[in-house]
């Protein structure tokens, strides 16, 4: 965000907004590896699908935004 921030303004009322679509992004790469990919070789990426999952039943945010930084 501060390089963003460099650069660019974001409204408050998108700024507000972008945890919401960081949560859509968790939720949708969880549901993808699910569906699409074989379930065997899910192993690898066990870690990372536990995060996402973890993340989405918390309803944590996957970065904390400071809105008056940058």
């Amino acid at each position: 965000m501060i390089g963003y921030s460099a650069e660019n303004r974001l409204d408050d009322f998108w700024l507000n907004e972008l945890p919401y679509f960081m949560k859509l992004r968790d939720i949708t790469l969880y549901t993808v590896f699910h569906k699409k990919f074989d379930q065997s070789r899910l192993q690898r990426y066990s870690k990372l699908l536990n995060g996402i999952r973890t993340r989405i039943e918390q309803e944590a945010p996957i970065v904390f935004l400071d809105p008056y930084r940058g």
